[in-house]
């Protein structure tokens, strides 16, 4: 970003390094998506996904239709959905409602990887928190003390550590556990653990189309807008993602018609007009890495193990903001192409909960915390992976970036066991 547009921060890795990783974590969580690649963005790809798309609805289709035509790009969403069989999850069966847990268990969840990491041997400690770590005269960590649900603490020693508790927790820890060779907080000589904090902010637009598009029926999402996701104009303001949204809306259609006044017949008859004609697009935000969003230690809240609650400060900025009006132009002309009627779109933004930032990534240790390995600078046997390292934000979701780097990490880690 910084290279490219002049705004933001640069990667200390290059894409051609980090795409392996996503192959690698696609198929961990056993992704599906587009093996065409006039389907998919990017289509520079070293490997094909490890199943075929999710099949679209008709209304992702006719939508892509009738906006592919006028210059715009609907593509399908890859997805950790089963397409097939896979690592005994099933076929996905089309739910609806499907976020957050799948009713059949095709969709991947983290229960999948602690599961698989306990059958390799791993032990997992439930609800144990970790609040003082230890380290030597050569900065290298030493123990780490948690406490279990009984307030009791305990003590573990290893030859390497692993905080991965993405982009609020691990900051927290990190700050709360300063000792006396890090009295600034572990990890934090650059003093930027806590700042950069991202999320995907965003908004919704809704209309009515003249014709049924019979939103609702299969997943929740499967197809979304990716031309307005690069571009010249990013050095000044925001990329997008407009997703269409695929969760039935026959909740917000009688909420709408019951307002209305309408009982019997009618009712019935325009809760199914709206049902079926209603469109709402979801879109997503790029904000860039502020040091002044950040998170530091509050000094009146503590948790009940008597440690620092989080207090977080975060704004969005003009770059959001700026982005946010380029995209409700190209909103309302893809109302114009629909002749959409009820169209609206609101003005609040709302979080996506993509949390990233807070141990950023960079070859600097005097303005990061981690390298591009996810190896903490002042650590030498210390990785924090995840959302905390990510230095730009895109506008895609950040879960499959989350374990790309957990796997380029723990690729790294088993080198230096070797070493």
């Amino acid at each position: 970003m910084r290279s490219a547009y002049g705004v933001g921060r640069d990667w200390p890795i290059s894409y051609d390094e980090l795409e392996p990783y996503y192959c690698r974590a696609e198929e961990a969580m056993g992704v599906a998506g587009p093996n065409d690649p006039l389907l998919q963005s990017p289509s520079e790809r070293s490997k094909p996904y490890p199943m075929d798309m999710v099949p679209w609805s008709y209304g992702d289709k006719r939508f892509a239709e009738v906006v592919n035509a006028h210059g715009y790009r609907s593509v399908p969403i890859p997805q950790a959905r089963s397409t097939r069989p896979w690592k005994g999850r099933p076929t996905c069966c089309g739910n609806n409602n499907c976020q957050p847990i799948c009713p059949i268990g095709a969709m991947y969840n983290a229960i999948h990887s602690v599961q698989e990491a306990e059958t390799l041997g791993a032990h997992v400690l439930a609800e144990s928190v970790v609040y003082k770590i230890d380290t030597d005269e050569n900065n290298r960590v030493t123990a780490v003390h948690w406490y279990d649900n009984q307030h009791q603490s305990h003590k573990v020693t290893a030859k390497t550590f692993v905080i991965a508790c993405n982009s609020l927790e691990s900051p927290r820890l990190l700050l709360a556990a300063a000792n006396e060779r890090n009295p600034g907080g572990i990890a934090n000589s650059s003093d930027q653990v806590g700042r950069n904090m991202m999320d995907h902010s965003g908004f919704h637009c809704f209309f009515q189309s003249p014709e049924p598009l019979w939103i609702g029926r299969g997943p929740a999402q499967s197809s979304c807008l990716v031309g307005p996701r690069d571009g010249a104009f990013r050095s000044e303001y925001s990329a997008n993602k407009i997703i269409l949204n695929n969760i039935t809306q026959v909740t917000s259609a009688t909420s709408v018609a019951l307002k209305k006044g309408l009982v019997g017949p009618a009712l019935d008859a325009e809760i199914r007009r709206l049902t079926t004609h209603g469109v709402d697009l979801s879109i997503s935000l790029e904000p860039l890495p502020d040091p002044k969003n950040r998170i530091t230690l509050s000094k009146t809240r503590v948790d009940p193990h008597g440690i620092p609650c989080p207090d977080v400060y975060y704004d969005v900025g003009d770059y959001v903001h700026k982005g946010y009006d380029a995209a409700v132009k190209q909103l309302e002309d893809i109302g114009r192409i629909f002749n959409a009627t009820d169209f609206h779109v609101t003005t609040a933004l709302n979080a996506n909960n993509h949390i990233m930032g807070g141990s950023i990534m960079g070859s600097d240790p005097k303005d990061s915390v981690v390298d591009g390995n996810c190896r903490a600078h002042d650590h030498t046997n210390l990785w924090i992976p995840g959302g905390g390292a990510i230095p730009s934000a895109s506008v895609v979701n950040s879960t499959l970036t989350m374990a790309a780097l957990g796997i380029k990490a723990a690729d790294d880690i088993s080198k230096s066991l070797r070493a």
